[in-house]
C-alpha cells in the first residue's frame, strides 16, 4: 500500500482501530508508520483549529452585534476591528 493509500484508510478508523491498523500495515517500516502519524496528526489538528476559528467571533461580527443591540460599547469595538 502506497502511503496515500494507508493514511486514507487510517482515516477511515477510529482511535483504537487505527492504531491496530498502522500496527499491522507499517509493522517493518517505523519510518513509514512516523509519516502516517504525522499525516494524521496534521490532518486532525487542521481540522480541530478550522472548527474552533468557526466558532470564534471575528471583531467584526462583535461590532455589528453590539451596533445591532445598542451595546454601549460599540464605538470602543468599532476601534479593536482596525488594529493588528
Amino acid at each position: 500500500m502506497s502511503k496515500s493509500e494507508l493514511f486514507n484508510e487510517a482515516l477511515k478508523l477510529s482511535a483504537a482501530e487505527r492504531a491496530k491498523f498502522l500496527d499491522l500495515a507499517c509493522k517493518d517500516n517505523p519510518e513509514l508508520r512516523g509519516q502516517i502519524e504525522e499525516l494524521l496528526k496534521a490532518h486532525f489538528d487542521s481540522a480541530t483549529f478550522l472548527y474552533e476559528s468557526e466558532k470564534k467571533p471575528t471583531d467584526r461580527r462583535m461590532m455589528e452585534t453590539a451596533a445591532r443591540i445598542g451595546h454601549p460599547d460599540h464605538a470602543s469595538l468599532r476601534g479593536s476591528s482596525t488594529r493588528q
